[in-house]
């Protein structure tokens, strides 16, 4: 597979950015660091792309380039919109505030028609090269965003192609270079128009060499996390793929002075007999305290409230520290000590509690420790039933707080389905929805967000007694998922969400 070198190459791919393997770093023992020397783009730069690429500047978000080097922008008026018709007036809502129906126009739809691949990404290409932005070594890609519908009965409806997504695969030496740091692309309409734009790369510079750890490591040190989350319980086969990469955080971390070697490591695993596609994780690649922390972690149970307290020694500091826990929910998500009380929904015997420590770098690790939880813990006059649908109901063993349906009044709630990931997200929403004063019905996380919790007849007492709640975990095409199955079938697809 060819890396491309400078020159402006127009080429359509099927499938965008797939990774290379470089024989001379199958077994490698030492690879070099990169020095961060610039955010990669200046404001001039910026404006000279916005003309290349015909979209406005003005919708750019200056305020995040200035903070972070990062070039942002989205149309939201004419991004991957669906075309629409208005049918009429429908019900009041529980306000009783106006509304009116409106459904998906599948024929001016089906009359959609993509910019080739070609073309855009000519066009992405050209504007780089013209700003002197293109990058000495990359991949180029071509995606598209599909829209599929089905009926009730699974019958398919639409299945349209609506936009071009071109972007750049981007390398450090001759591995590839990943990461939310490492981003080009632009996508365009089916008028041709850009409706958005992102760029996201550091000039860099190879220094010193640092050594590694091997692939038989990354494997096992990739395996050790699997298994230590809460899909390791139902895990009876793996098939781990590791392939060293460089990894670029985000932009976002002004501090990074250095880019570093990873593994990225993907592959399958049988669960509860059905192959699952795992989501890629990157592990540190360097073997050495210098480049990567070395975390010691403790967690104890007082009563009903767990303490947990980490050690960082290595990296770069300053750290970030981000807590997360199954079976419980922190009441703060950083600092090297936290305390939290626990608030149990199932009656779990223990209670998993991670710590993920960034260093100044980007550089990520994770440790875990098992807490044994107390067998009773009661916080309500009432218990929470299991959903209706099951042959008897049975009261839960851990009580939970009564949320009380409350109406004219702006309010929340949270549903993280994966233990001790997406937890940024779920704090991001948090925080914006506290900035602006509205209410917090119930944040659950992990094992404590059901899927019950979106059907009939207990939505009323979580989801749909929210003004908005925000879910965040894994899914497919017709379904999003939970780790909790025994409160449903832990799969939420179409049917059992209508009219609820």
């Amino acid at each position: 597979m060819e890396i491309y070198q400078g020159s402006i190459k127009a080429l359509s791919l099927a499938i965008c950015c797939a990774a290379l393997s470089l024989p001379g770093h199958a077994s490698a023992k030492e690879l070099p660091v990169y020095h961060v020397v610039d955010k990669g783009i200046s404001e001039t730069q910026i404006y000279q792309l916005a003309d290349a690429m015909m979209f406005d500047p003005q919708q750019i978000d200056l305020e995040l380039y200035r903070r972070t080097g990062a070039v942002s922008f989205i149309d939201l008026k004419r991004h991957q919109i669906i075309p629409t018709r208005i049918l009429g007036p429908g019900k009041p809502d529980e306000e009783q505030k106006e509304t009116l129906r409106e459904a998906i126009d599948f024929e001016a739809l089906s009359m959609i028609q993509p910019v080739d691949g070609d073309v855009a990404l000519h066009q992405l290409e050209t504007a780089l090269n013209d700003s002197g932005l293109l990058p000495e070594s990359y991949k180029p890609g071509i995606r598209h965003t599909r829209f599929e519908a089905v009926d009730r009965s699974g019958k398919a409806l639409a299945d349209t192609v609506i936009d071009t997504k071109a972007d750049l695969q981007l390398y450090a030496g001759d591995l590839p270079l990943i990461g939310p740091g490492a981003k080009i692309s632009a996508t365009l309409g089916s008028d041709g128009g850009v409706t958005q734009f992102r760029y996201a790369n550091r000039s860099l510079e190879a220094a010193e060499s640092v050594p590694v750890i091997d692939h038989a490591q990354a494997r096992q040190a990739c395996e050790v996390r699997l298994l230590d989350s809460d899909l390791g319980e139902g895990i009876e086969k793996l098939n781990l793929t590791t392939q060293l990469v460089y990894y670029a955080p985000s932009m976002a971390l002004t501090g990074v002075k250095t880019i570093q070697p990873h593994y990225d490591c993907g592959g399958t695993a049988v669960v509860d007999g059905e192959i699952v596609n795992l989501l890629h994780q990157t592990i540190p690649a360097v073997d050495s305290s210098a480049y990567v922390p070395a975390l010691e972690l403790s967690a104890q149970l007082d009563g009903e409230t767990i303490t947990a307290r980490v050690n960082i020694e290595g990296g770069a500091p300053p750290y970030a520290i981000e807590w997360s826990a199954d079976a419980v929910k922190p009441l703060n998500r950083s600092g090297s000590q936290v305390s939290f009380p626990v608030q149990s929904r199932k009656g779990d015997v223990e209670s998993q509690v991670t710590v993920k420590v960034t260093d100044a770098n980007g550089i990520e690790k994770l440790a875990s420790v098992a807490v044994a939880l107390p067998k009773v813990s009661a916080r309500s006059s009432a218990p929470l039933l299991d959903y209706l649908g099951q042959a008897v109901a049975k009261v839960v063993d851990m009580l939970v707080p009564t949320v009380e349906a409350v109406g004219g009044i702006t309010d929340y709630g949270t549903e993280n389905a994966v233990t001790n990931q997406f937890g940024d997200l779920e704090q991001g929403f948090i925080d914006r929805m506290q900035s602006a004063g509205v209410i917090e019905r119930f944040s659950w996380s992990g094992t404590l967000a059901w899927e019950q919790d979106f059907k009939a007849s207990q939505d009323s007492n979580w989801i749909d007694n929210t003004d908005i709640t925000f879910y965040t975990g894994h899914g497919n095409g017709d379904r999003f998922t939970f780790e909790d199955t025994s409160h449903d079938d832990g799969a939420l697809d179409y049917d059992d969400a209508t009219d609820d």
